[in-house]
Parts: structure tokens; sequence; C-alpha cells
């Protein structure tokens, strides 16, 4: 597995399918997770359950609305300067 500590990743759809097993792979690796969910803030959550609390930011946006996503990006980039 490669090492992405140190590293921010925003991953949207992360409260299901293709999307949580991301997120958990990712954070696997060490990464700093930023998990997007429409609605689904249970999915979320358990996705990134074995994810440490400092290690990941759950965001809401519905990906229909510009504005939301906007403030999505916004907020994932402010958590820790960057995106990578």
């Amino acid at each position: 597995m490669y090492d992405l500590s140190g590293k921010t990743i925003l991953v949207t759809g992360a409260s299901k399918g293709i999307g949580a097993a991301c997120a958990r792979r990712l954070g696997d690796a060490g990464a700093h997770v930023v998990a997007h969910y429409g609605g689904d803030r249970s999915g979320v959550e358990e996705a990134t359950a074995d994810i440490a609390a400092s290690n990941k930011k759950h965001i809401a946006a519905d990906f229909s609305d510009l504005d939301a996503v906007e403030s999505l990006w916004g907020e994932a980039l402010a958590w820790r300067g960057r995106i990578d």
C-alpha cells in the first residue's frame, strides 16, 4: 500500500459504494480525508470510522447547487490549506 501521510484528499460520494471504499483505503494509507456526502451522514461516518478524528473531515454538499459545491471546496481547502 502507498504511504499518503501528509496528503489531503477530497473524496466525493464517500458515504456509499466506490467513494466509501476509496475513503477507507486512503485513510488506511495515512491520508487526511475530506469525505463529501450528499445526505447520508451515517454512511460517511461508517465509511470513515477507522480513520482518526484528526485525519478526517465530513462535509455535506448538494452537487445540484453551485453555491454548495463552491462552499465544499472552500471548506475542504481551509481545513488543511491544500488539496492534493
